[in-house]
This record gives C-alpha cells, structure tokens and sequence, in this order.
C-alpha cells in the first residue's frame, strides 16, 4: 500500500534551503532524518509546478542502495514518472553511476546520493559534463569533503536537532581484541588490507564478543547481527568459527557476493548473521538489526560514525549495540578517541565544523607520525609500548575531543577484557547541555586573550564559534595586532619587486595571499612576465619537430605534447616522427616467445609482444614449448583426474588446479560422484545420538557436527538433545 509524505519541521526547512537557492546544494542530514523521503517530496512538488522536469538520481554504487532508494519511491504516493531504465522517457531516472554509458539526455537536477563517498570521482563528474545539469543536490551523512570549501552551500540536520523518540537506545561497546594492530594503519586512518589475520587471533576475539553478547542476553540467543571485517580472509575465518559453535551465518563481500544479493536475503530475514567486508556500512537500512560488531580495526570517525548510524533505525523501545574491538594493549585509548570523536558528529555544532580530521580548519589533531611504524617515541603525546611496539596516540590534541566512556568492572563482565561503554542518548545529553555560545559570552571569554592566537588554543570552541558567525573581528577590537594589514598600495609596493608570480609567492606569501583574498592579485600583477603559453596547433607543430620520437617530445615538453592530446592534433604533430611500436603478427609472437622458458621470463622480456599476444588470443599457441603452462581444464581432464583418488582431500591435495577448476565451474559433484561420501544424514545422526548436548557432540566429534550444520542437517540430528546451552 502506498502512502503520502508527511514531513517534520526540518525537513521543511531542508526543502525550503534547497527551493532557495541554486549550484552545489549539501544536504547533510544524518541517518533516521528522511533524506529520501524530503528528496521524494520535493519532486513532487516541482513536478506539479513543472510537468516536464527532468531528474537524475545516482544512488552509491550497489544495487542493495539502488533498490532501497527504488523501493522508497514504490511505497510512496508520486505523481511524477521514475524507472530505472535510462532508455524509458520518464521525469526521473534512477542510475548507478557505473551505468553511465546508458545515460544520454539532459536533466534540469542531478540528486547524488552518499555523495561524500564518490561526487569527486571522475565518473560522477563526467556525468555531470555530459548531463549539462546546474542545480545538483548532494546527499550524505557525513559531509566532511564539504565542509569549509565555499564552492558549495551546505543545509545541516544533526542526530541532535531529532525527537529523541525517533531514536532507538543504542549503546556503544569497546572490548578488548586479540589483534595486534598498533602501527599498521594508513592515512585514512584505516587498519592496512594487508594486515595478517591470524585464525588464533580472530577466535580468540570472536570467543570473546559473543560471550560477552550471550552473557548480557538473557534469552541466549544471537539476535540479528552484522560482523563488518577488513578483509575477505578475516571473513572467512569468522564463518569458520561461526560453523564450529554451531551458529549459522553468510558471508557478503567482492569475491562471493557480486549483485549483493545475501545482503538483500538477510534484510528479508531469512538468516540472522551476516558477514561483510566494505558493504552494509553505508545507506543500509535496516529496522531489524540488533547488533553490529566491528572487527575491522578502523580509527576513522567517519566510518565510525556510518556503522553505529546503522543502527538508528526503529522506536525508543529498542535496544540497540554497536560492538567495537580494540587492538590488544590499545594503552593509548587510540579507539577510544576516535570513536568519541564519531560520537560528537551527532551534534550540529560539530559535525558542521569537522573536515575529517578536526573541528578546527586551523588545528590538525592527527598525529603525522601514527602512521610511521617502528619509531619509539616518548614526548608530544606518543609513548613507547613497554613491549617494545610501535603505540602511538592518534590525535597529538585531545583536549577538543569530549570522552564519554565509562568503565565497568563488575564481576560479571571482567572475563571479556578491556570494557567501556556508553549510550548515545547521554552521548546527545551531554553534548545539549554544553554551554551554547552567543556574542557577549565570546566577547566575554576574548577579554581574557590579549591575542587571537592565544584565544584560540585557550578557548577553541568559543574561538570556533566566533569565526564561523563572523564575530571574530568584534570580538578581538582589544587585541593586539600581531600581523601586518595589507593594503592594494603595500601589495603593489612589494608585487613590484618580483618578475613572475611564483618568484611573489614563493619571496612573500603573506602579501601574496592578502591581494588573491581581497581580490587585488591580477592588477599587483600587471609588470610581470606571463609565463603562461597559450598552446596553438602551430605552436604545438613547432614545439614536436625538435624531436625526433614521441616519448621524447613527451619528456621534453610535456606542455605542448598535453595540448596537444587534449585538442585532438597528436597525429598531426607527430606524422615525422618515428613509430616505436612494432604491430605484432602471430608470426612474430611465436619466434619472439621461443627465446624463454616460462611466462613469467617473457612477461618481463618482451611485454609488448606478450601484451600482442594475450589480446588476439594467441597465448596458448605461442607458448606450447613452454613449461609448466596452464591448463585449460575441461569437464573430461577433471573427471580423469578425480577417478585417480577415493576421497575428496586426497584429490585436493594431490591436484589442486583440476580440483580448483571443478568447484570454479559447479563441475565438482559429477567429478566426485564415485567417492563415498565420508559423512552422510544417517552418519551424523548416529553420531549426535551418542551425546545429551550439542556441546558435547561438537567437543567429541567436530567434523560430524560441522558436516551437520554445513549441510542444514544440525537441527534434525539435535532433535533429542537438551535445549540448553552450556556456558
């Protein structure tokens, strides 16, 4: 059943901001706020204005976003056209941006949703070229790409600015992990793809978190849960665990999962774990979820912020948890800090100033050498690990940065390690009763300060406050001077002295500077030489008849041969030079391919011919001689193969690549199907019947019971079992 939209009062006030005004619109609304919802009924009522208006939806690219924004426009009453087939003649299209090849016609609005995630990749902003579109609305959560950059104007609804019976109670978990991530992180603030998860480790911390879930659930059961990992190895040893305790789960990442379609089955409910590696921490919206536990080892708020932001969905009555896992002797609260930090993005006055790495555009709080690994340094906030590791603090100042843990050391919760928590609904109380500046409380606090600077590091949040209301000046009329005021006649005095503008800029930035933001710049400028060249065709032509071969012009005058490229005259240019490049014939690839051994040799001998090959499908005949060359598995080589063992391992192990080939290609059960099956329903059975508990049958017989919960047979081989669990 289709129903009307019915707004709240800043969602109003987000259409009236986006009626208002026109170019780069950010519509920075935080999850359970209806960001779709305001966008749907703001079509609707430009349609009934304009029957003919044309709109461009580019939800983040999968299809599990796609489907939710589509499934939004199906439940509502519209009365606009959508379809998601770029080719159908309707108001409004709904697009992955990867489809863009599909898109052809012009639009009068391009909505772009997540847009902190993928508006400045190339591809968007192709379609935005190619689209001719002015006005673009820009969705997302967490705008710190936009904040501060005065080329977009940007409308802000914060956790904050919420009933608060909109929110779910959602608590914010820290424990203790077995994973040793100290100095393995990149800029981004995100643990390295590369990092070694140990099997060792990932039980030991998975025993860890779900006794720990188990132990304040007082039904014992695993409600709905996601496990957000790093990688697709760590993935697939949490489902391993998952299968040995007996808990059924699904794994959604790159490998197995392309259309998403588990993540689309999990949200139906037809299983209550699943395992992620980069999906679900964005625009998933799901009521149902219960838990989120994050085992990825990210330090970026932002990200932080994403996955708890998943569990904002659902009434009041709700009890919520975001579960995240700190390296193993995390002494600097590194995870701490960061979460606290994506805690205060809750709250207008901060996530309006945050630009991803502190809520002051002119203090960076992230420590440049937490990145820098195997350095033991013990002043500015970094300590040495007493074990010797590399533990650095990531922020260098934290005094900005509000904590809201609380430690718990009950008897009952000590067992799972490091534990602190806290609840978002006192995180947004807290943050409330914060003292809310106005210009007699800043001129108040700026009496204190006999400079600006000094204000700055004394007060930050009353400092902050008056720069973004453009109070500051009035604010600092005491103050001392401690900075030269430039006027257009001390810019030109001291533009004159320099020949370029880069000799200006590099001689003296202040002035410099002082005459681009006052708009003084191109008349200090007016004596210097313009070392800009305007490429022409015959300048161009002229530049490239000093060389004699391509690659040589390129490193000579990079200028002229980028113009060149960009203005369609390359050939042009180049019709005297000599070609390099050999046009390689099946001939030459095999005669050039018999001088190695192996591919690899001639990958790294010859890539040109190698390349020739590979793209004309010549590779296998030029490299019959060779050894050790790959073969193309067929039905028939993998059956031969697999007649040669009576069990499925030794085959395994004895031939991996025609076994590999096999399950590759579903070809396995026909390969397999002289093999006993080692076990079987009735052999299970049997099994289970020896024991009173799961627990026991798992202890004394972990492949039988394995096999039983890897081929959905656990229940009915548990039938006669006692129901309960045994800690």
């Amino acid at each position: 059943m289709k129903n009307d939209i019915t707004l709240r009062d800043y969602q109003v006030e987000a259409i009236d901001f986006i009626n208002n005004n026109e170019g780069k619109l950010v519509l920075a609304m935080c999850p359970s706020s209806g960001k779709t919802e305001t966008i749907i009924y703001y079509l609707n009522q430009l349609y009934k204005t304009n029957p003919n208006i044309k709109a461009l939806i580019l939800p983040h690219s999968t299809n599990v976003l796609l489907n939710n924004f589509y499934e939004r426009l199906d439940s509502r009453n519209v009365d606009f056209t959508y379809s998601n087939n770029a080719t159908l003649d309707v108001n409004v299209h709904v697009i992955l941006p990867q489809n863009h090849a599909k898109i052809n016609d012009q639009y009068d609005i391009i909505i772009i949703d997540e847009a902190h995630e993928n508006y400045f990749a190339k591809m968007i902003q192709n379609i935005i070229v190619k689209t001719k579109v002015e006005k673009q609305i820009l969705l997302t959560g967490t705008p710190y790409q936009f904040v501060g950059n005065n080329g977009f104007k940007m409308h802000f609804v914060a956790l904050s600015d919420l009933d608060s019976s909109l929110i779910p109670k959602l608590r914010v978990d820290i424990l203790e992990s077995d994973y040793d991530w100290n100095g393995n992180y990149n800029q981004s603030n995100e643990l390295k793809l590369n990092f070694d998860f140990k099997d060792e480790s990932t039980t030991n911390s998975l025993k860890t978190t779900f006794d720990f879930i188990l132990a304040r659930n007082k039904s014992k059961k695993i409600e709905k849960t996601i496990i957000v990992c790093r990688n697709i190895k760590q993935s697939n040893s949490v489902k391993n665990y998952l299968t040995n305790i007996g808990l059924a789960s699904e794994i959604s990442n790159s490998e197995n999962d392309k259309d998403s379609s588990k993540i689309s089955d999990f949200k139906k409910n037809k299983f209550n774990i699943l395992i992620v590696v980069n999906r679900a921490r964005l625009g998933y919206d799901d009521i149902d979820l219960i838990n989120l536990v994050d085992i990825s080892g990210t330090l970026n708020p932002n990200i932080i912020y994403q996955m708890f932001a998943r569990l904002l969905r659902g009434s009041n009555d709700t009890n919520k948890y975001y579960i995240r896992m700190t390296s193993k002797d995390d002494n600097l609260l590194n995870s701490e800090i960061s979460t606290s930090v994506a805690l205060m993005l809750t709250h207008r006055d901060y996530i309006e100033n945050f630009n991803g790495k502190s809520f002051n555009s002119n203090e960076i709080i992230i420590n440049p050498s937490f990145f820098n690994k195997n350095k033991n340094l013990s002043k500015d906030g970094l300590l040495s690990n007493p074990r010797g590791n590399s533990s650095k603090r990531l922020l260098i100042e934290t005094d900005d940065v509000i904590s809201f843990y609380k430690g718990v050391i009950s008897e009952k919760e000590k067992y799972v390690g490091i534990y602190k928590f806290c609840n978002v609904s006192d995180v947004l109380n807290k943050l409330k009763n914060k003292r809310i500046h106005t210009l007699e409380s800043c001129k108040a606090i700026a009496l204190k300060y006999e400079t600006r600077f000094a204000w700055q590091k004394g007060d930050c949040a009353s400092y902050g406050y008056a720069k973004l209301n453009l109070i500051l000046d009035e604010c600092c009329k005491h103050m001392k001077v401690m900075r030269l005021f430039y006027t257009l006649e001390s810019c030109r005095a001291i533009a004159l002295k320099y020949k370029t503008r880069t000799s200006w800029q590099n001689g003296d930035v202040n002035s410099y500077s002082a005459s681009c933001r006052n708009g003084w710049y191109e008349e200090c400028c007016k004596h210097m030489e313009i070392r800009l060249i305007n490429h022409t065709l015959e300048s161009c032509k002229e530049s490239a008849l000093k060389y004699n071969v391509k690659e040589e012009w390129k490193k000579g005058d990079s200028k002229s041969y980028g113009a060149s490229r960009v203005n369609g005259w390359y050939d042009e240019c180049t019709k005297h030079m000599e070609t390099l490049s050999i046009k390689h014939t099946l001939e030459s690839c095999k005669e050039i391919a018999l001088k190695y051994k192996i591919r690899q040799e001639w990958v790294k001998g010859d890539i040109n011919s190698y390349s020739s090959a590979y793209r004309y499908g010549w590779l296998d005949e030029c490299c019959k001689h060779m050894v050790g060359i790959r073969m193309n598995h067929t039905l028939e080589s993998c059956k031969e193969s697999a007649l040669k063992y009576s069990t499925k391992a030794e085959w395994k192990k004895a031939d991996p690549k025609s076994y590999g080939a096999s399950k590759f290609r579903g070809w396995y059960d026909e390969c397999t199907k002289h093999i006993e099956k080692k076990y079987t329903l009735e052999s299970c059975k049997e099994s289970a019947l020896k024991h009173k508990t799961k627990y026991e049958w798992r202890i004394a017989d972990v492949n039988s019971y394995s096999a039983s919960c890897r081929n959905g047979w656990y229940e009915e081989c548990c039938k006669h079992m006692e129901s309960k669990r045994v800690k």
